[in-house]
């Protein structure tokens, strides 16, 4: 018999115990069984809220479902529970990373759409659209920019910025061929085309 049966049968007998909750839930997670080992987490939290443990538990499990900004916030109240704990501040700052980084992937995908969507709207002559999806292409690279580090040594930083200003450029020429064709379909002098 294994430790997760052995859990779940010593759970028939006591079954408002968190320490033997907790553990099922760490027997799941060994077995990748991250789904239920939330859910005992969660019901061991009910059972014992100021345990630091518990918030541990569903932290590792949040972190199994790639459930990264939840497993944070699991881990930070770890620490808050027990702040000498220095498994469960390894524990916040491996989530805060993780967080971090799968917001990173995000905004550089939500860039590159953007990006992608104000070019193809500038070929199409829609300027309008491109200058707004160039200008939510810049906002979105901010957002990165301010998600990193200002100490961060590696080129991503670099890189981001070089985009940044690739994009300001962008924008900046979008912004020229809406003005060229805003005043191209301008009448001189407030008089029409119309001939009588």
């Amino acid at each position: 018999m294994g430790a997760l049966e052995l859990y779940t049968s010593a759970l028939s007998l006591e079954p408002a115990s968190h320490t033997l909750l907790s553990n099922r839930s760490l027997a799941h997670a060994r077995l990748n069984e991250f789904v239920p080992a939330l859910a005992d987490a969660e019901a061991c939290i009910d059972l014992s809220p100021s345990w630091h443990k518990a918030f541990m538990r569903k932290g590792a499990a949040l972190m199994g479902l790639n459930r990264h900004t939840e497993a944070e916030a699991a881990f930070a109240e770890a620490v808050r529970l027990s702040p000498e704990e220095a498994a469960a501040k390894d524990a916040w700052a491996d989530a805060r990373q993780k967080a971090a980084m799968a917001d990173l992937n995000t905004r550089v995908l939500e860039f590159a759409r953007h990006k992608q969507t104000g070019a193809a709207l500038v070929k199409a002559g829609e300027y309008d659209e491109a200058v707004r999806e160039y200008a939510a292409a810049l906002e979105t690279m901010q957002v990165l920019l301010d998600r990193l580090p200002s100490t961060d040594a590696s080129p991503i930083r670099e890189k981001v910025r070089q985009c940044k200003i690739e994009m300001e450029r962008e924008l900046e020429n979008a912004t020229s061929r809406k003005a060229d064709r805003d005043a191209q379909s301008i009448p001189l002098n407030g008089m029409s085309d119309v001939s009588s």
